[in-house]
């Protein structure tokens, strides 16, 4: 009769890593938990991080177009105070292509003068656009939306244009 401790199974010896290695009820619990916290924390970080850049991305064509508004509210002045007819427009269609940015000359009362993209003709009135309203009365407009013309989400900027007859667009 034995009193002690338990033989080895029949056919296994005392040492074999069967024995050694078998798992506790409860670690096969912890090794989840921790897998699954590790996966939270791995998707959270991923949220952050992505969200993160597109914050920075955002800012950063932000500020793009604003250094190109500048540049073409430069460009946009006289031919707001004298309209230069299609000879603008073929300048900002060219120097549209030329920078990849979507570029638009509006009138004080919202009329298109000039359009990269479109024939001004064609298009509707921009004095309800948001960046429109806005600038009209912080002095600078800037909305992200989608574009019915261009089909996509863009972001629009939008400076006054000021004459010696005051503003002008």
């Amino acid at each position: 009769m034995n009193h002690g401790t338990p033989g080895p199974r029949p056919g296994v010896s005392r040492d074999s890593p069967e024995d050694r290695h078998a798992p506790l009820p409860t670690a096969g619990k912890i090794h989840a938990a921790y897998s699954a916290l590790i996966l939270l924390t791995t998707i959270l970080l991923g949220v952050m991080v992505t969200r993160r850049i597109e914050a920075d991305a955002l800012r950063e064509i932000e500020q793009d177009l604003g250094v190109r508004a500048v540049l073409l509210r430069d460009l946009a002045g006289p031919a707001l105070a004298e309209p230069s007819g299609a000879g603008f427009q073929e300048r900002i269609r060219a120097l549209g292509r030329e920078i990849s940015t979507r570029l638009t000359v509006i009138a004080q009362d919202g009329s298109v003068i000039a359009d990269s993209e479109e024939d001004p003709a064609r298009m509707d009135n921009h004095a309800d656009r948001p960046e429109i309203i806005s600038v009209r009365s912080h002095g600078r407009g800037l909305s992200s939306r989608y574009s019915n013309t261009l089909g996509q989400r863009m972001m629009y900027l939008a400076l006054p244009v000021h004459g010696e007859g005051g503003r002008l667009g």
